[in-house]
């Protein structure tokens, strides 16, 4: 659906202009399922994330460990 393929987009963009690397530490406040987080810690030291919702970020943590 339309929604899902702005959020895609708008994801991309995020993560090339933050232009993340292999040494740095990155904070994503307000990341909701995790998807973002997973994808800028293949591209840098170390990243946090967190979001006032419980339920959208515990179900990713296995595919981080």
């Amino acid at each position: 659906n339309i929604s899902s393929i702005y959020h895609k987009q708008r994801q991309k963009s995020a993560i090339n202009l933050l232009q993340a690397n292999k040494n740095d530490v990155i904070l994503e406040a307000g990341c909701g399922n995790g998807k973002t987080a997973l994808k800028l810690a293949r591209k840098s030291k170390r990243v946090f994330a967190v979001d006032i919702a419980k339920g959208g970020i515990y179900k990713n943590t296995k595919e981080v460990s």
